[in-house]
């Protein structure tokens, strides 16, 4: 299997947290994020819910 680098910006505490829930299910954050990828490929879309919260349109 071929690899290639990716890049992105998120929040620091955010990066720092995820990493450190990531260890704690022994894995790293790229493995976290591999899981997703191909999570997204199965269902063809974000495999969870995304929604709004309706107080942010009042």
């Amino acid at each position: 299997m071929a690899t290639t680098t990716m890049t992105l910006r998120m929040d620091t505490d955010v990066k720092r947290n995820a990493e450190n829930l990531c260890k704690e299910m022994g894995m790293t954050l790229s493995t976290a994020f591999n899981i997703f990828a191909k999570a997204m490929i199965r269902k063809r879309g974000i495999p969870f819910a995304v929604t709004g919260s309706p107080s942010l349109y009042l």
